[in-house]
């Protein structure tokens, strides 16, 4: 999903001026043109599958073009009516959740109490969870039940810039996770999982559950400790100076200076000894002491190139001290969200990059696990 280029600020998803819609009528009349050119680009110079590579080049450009957060959102439905319309078009029941703060939740399929995979959608914290990861969540449910491993996935749909700032999120993820476990679903069967900016917030809140915020009740503990946690190409900073965001800037589908407005835009709003909640990066060393015992297993993966490689690398280093039973992966090749760009290029299912197959392996064991 591309950032926005510009800190403007607006009272309301989707929210654009006219200056705004001009813009953006100029850059849909030129984008056959800028395809044509970047389809031509991709068959020459291509290090990735040509769909792939064109689609994270589209991508690039767009952050480039489009001006603004309110801009880009009046293109995207939000969350809900997003899924309302994808779970229509693939033939699938719609049921959705509405908690308070204005969280929701929606359910890929009918909604389960035994083993749940709840997820953090991305999108820099302005953007919805577009129809590729709807696509790629319901493909990932259809490859654990192959595998044996009949699971409820549901979504959690959080507030976005510029309606709600930190630490909203904060609360509503842990709203929706409250609601998963009093359901009936056992810690030991649920998985969180998070991508770009909702694995940001997926480590918000388990810092919140570590550390809990004075401006948010702490978490009602799970019985136990959650079984298995994955972080998809986790935004761990939000505003990075680190040489991947330079050396892969041809490459991955995100821009440095979108990111870094973007990350500019939410952390105005975090306090400065809070910074650790929103960029964990930058955590005391024994910030995630504890970590053992409210998860059980961790999954953090990245691609080779893309921007935030550097970070995730420096962040699962932290991260591998405190968690036992840790895994990390780095896609050779890769960039950034590997596996929904897939969806989003349009990629053959057989084509799929082999990170998917092992997001599917690594769910299944710990799934498994709980089985016995």
């Amino acid at each position: 999903m591309p950032t926005p280029n510009t800190t403007t600020e607006r009272k309301k998803y989707g929210d654009v001026s006219w200056g705004g819609l001009l813009r953006l009528t100029t850059v849909l009349a030129r984008m056959p043109l800028a395809i044509l050119w970047i389809s031509t680009k991709s068959i020459l110079f291509r290090r990735n599958s040509f769909k792939r590579t064109t689609y994270a080049a589209l991508m690039r450009w767009m952050s480039q073009q489009v001006p603004d957060i309110g801009t880009m959102q009046y293109m995207i439905p939000n969350s809900v009516d997003g899924y309302k319309t994808w779970a229509s078009s693939n033939s699938l029941p719609i049921t959705v959740e509405t908690l308070s703060h204005d969280t929701s939740i929606m359910w890929i399929g009918p909604k389960r109490t035994d083993r749940v995979v709840l997820y953090f959608h991305g999108g820099a914290y302005y953007a919805p969870i577009l129809p590729a990861g709807l696509s790629f969540l319901h493909h990932l449910q259809k490859e654990l039940n192959k595998n044996g491993c009949d699971v409820g996935v549901a979504i959690i749909g959080y507030s976005l810039l510029p309606t709600a700032v930190f630490p909203t999120q904060i609360r509503q993820a842990m709203l929706a996770t409250e609601h998963i476990l009093a359901s009936g679903v056992d810690p030991a069967n649920l998985h969180l999982v998070g991508d770009s900016a909702g694995a940001n917030l997926l480590t918000g809140l388990l810092s919140h559950m570590l550390h809990p915020l004075d401006t948010v009740r702490p978490m009602i503990s799970p019985k136990e400790a959650i079984k298995g946690v994955y972080l998809m190409s986790p935004w761990v900073s939000l505003q990075s100076t680190s040489s991947s965001m330079v050396d892969e800037a041809s490459e991955d589908m995100a821009t440095c200076s979108g990111l870094s407005r973007a990350g500019g835009i939410f952390m105005a709003a975090v306090p400065a000894e809070q910074r650790a909640y929103a960029e964990p990066i930058y955590a005391p060393d024994s910030w995630f002491e504890g970590l053992d015992s409210i998860v059980e297993r961790m999954l953090v993966t990245a691609g080779e190139a893309e921007l935030m490689r550097d970070d995730i690398l420096q962040f699962s280093d932290i991260l591998s001290k405190h968690q036992s039973q840790y895994t990390f992966i780095l896609q050779p090749g890769g960039l950034h969200d590997d596996p929904i760009l897939d969806f989003m290029a349009g990629v053959p299912l057989d084509q799929l990059t082999p990170l998917t197959a092992k997001a599917v392996e690594w769910l299944a064991a710990g799934i498994k696990e709980s089985s016995h």
